[in-house]
């Protein structure tokens, strides 16, 4: 892109090529983070992807915002920003040369030797430790129950595996969570960078700012990266102390709750007020601005990075990266068409567009409460005969128990979401050694 010069064409083949990598990244991190990390801090650190994502899009934000008030009109406008974007990219890239391989990859893969080794160097204990053997026994007993019914490698073996009972609600509610956090993430503001006939960028959001009366391009492309950076610290606060500890569910049902009713006091303000971005702010306008803040703060510390977390963790080992493949592709289609959609609902229906978002998130509350099974981890226990202490959390092979799934006949009984008494959870998790 960089050296298309005038050719639209090179731009076209440049973004086709971004895309596929951005795609393949969104899918391989989260996935990748939630194979390793231990069952106690699994949010926490899945987590880190929603928050550097999001500290990305501020710091990419800033810099477009001086670049357009100081630069020129030209072709720097454009070529400075992406350029800036080999940085990350190169990082990302040199560093993954140094990562290994993920033990249940490995184990998938008949490599067992490696993925102890792999697993102990991840935890930083010897091998034969309780809590390597424990976790490397649950990888094995998980992969054994898969595969007593045969080979299901292939694709075509996978798919008829995604539409086993016990996978396919799994692969419902990772869709279903994905499409509601797009309505969410874009349903206010949309990071959707162009370049006008002036030079200056233009976001979605700046439209929305200056319906509700802020106005001047400057005022309202400030108060947008502001709303940034709201969501990097309300994402920060979320998942580095939160998720592992009040759960998945809570948030998510809260979050929306308070989203529907920003939503709907933007709304009824717009249909009533109806500002016209003249003259002095009025209390009412500000509470509007302010909602769009809370939004994103309620947003942010639910939907935004919980959604993502699921996903990666909700899966078994046979289908795991094709269920997280499609949970992902669901998340791009449907910033896709809300990004289409939501300018033309503002045009055209106003502050009917809050009405229905803020509709659709109060239809998410019910989902949450009924529909979604909890993974939080549980209270923390010493390990016989050693000196450490791990804190109790759902594993990855665990998830069948939460979500019902028999393979090849096995009895794993479950209420409510919670595994019952007679299925003894699996104690593995961080370890902390005095």
């Amino acid at each position: 892109m960089l050296g298309a010069k005038h050719s639209l064409g090179l731009v076209y083949g440049g973004r086709l090529i971004g895309g596929l990598g951005v795609g393949g990244v969104s899918l391989s991190t989260p996935l990748y983070i939630a194979e390793i990390a231990p069952p106690s801090i699994r949010g926490q650190l899945v987590g880190f992807y929603e928050i550097f994502l999001q500290a990305g899009g501020v710091v990419g934000f800033w810099i477009n915002f001086g670049i357009s008030e100081h630069i020129p009109y030209g072709s720097k406008q454009w070529h400075i920003p992406v350029a800036i974007q080999l940085i990350p990219g190169g990082l990302l890239l040199a560093a993954s040369v140094f990562l290994r391989e993920t033990p249940r990859w490995l184990y998938r893969q008949k490599r067992l030797n490696e993925a102890i080794v792999n697993l102990s160097w991840m935890r930083n204990l010897p091998a034969d430790h309780p809590y390597v053997q424990d976790e490397i026994q649950g990888i094995r007993a998980q992969f054994e129950r898969e595969t007593q019914g045969g080979n299901n490698e292939g694709l075509t073996a996978k798919l008829k595996e995604l539409g086993k009972p016990g996978i396919r609600n799994r692969l419902g509610i990772g869709m279903c969570i994905m499409m509601n956090e797009c309505y969410q993430r874009l349903s206010i503001i949309y990071f959707n960078l162009c370049i006008s006939n002036k030079g200056l960028f233009q976001y979605y959001s700046p439209t929305i700012f200056s319906s509700i009366g802020i106005t001047g391009t400057s005022n309202s492309l400030f108060a947008t990266g502001i709303y940034g950076v709201v969501k990097m610290v309300a994402t920060l606060i979320a998942l580095v102390w939160l998720v592992d500890r009040i759960g998945r569910r809570k948030p998510l049902i809260v979050g929306a709750l308070v989203g529907a009713l920003s939503m709907y006091y933007i709304a009824g303000f717009i249909a009533v007020a109806k500002p016209s971005g003249t003259g002095s702010p009025t209390p009412a306008g500000k509470f509007a601005a302010a909602c769009i803040y809370i939004f994103a703060i309620a947003f942010c510390m639910s939907w935004n990075g919980i959604s993502w977390i699921i996903c990666s963790e909700i899966f078994p080992l046979s289908v795991r990266a094709l269920g997280q493949t499609i949970t992902s592709a669901t998340q791009w289609l449907w910033q896709f068409v809300v990004a289409r959609s939501t300018p033309y609902m503002i045009k055209n229906i106003g502050y009917g567009t809050y009405l229905f978002f803020g509709t659709c998130m109060i239809l998410m509350i019910p989902w949450a409460y009924f529909i979604l099974p909890e993974s939080k981890p549980t209270s923390a226990k010493r390990i016989d005969g050693t000196d450490s202490t791990v804190a109790k959390g759902v594993s990855l092979e665990d998830m069948d128990r939460i979500f019902g799934y028999c393979p090849h006949g096995h009895n794993m009984a479950i209420e409510d979401g919670v595994i019952k008494n007679e299925i003894e959870e699996r104690e593995v998790a961080d370890v902390h050694r005095p």
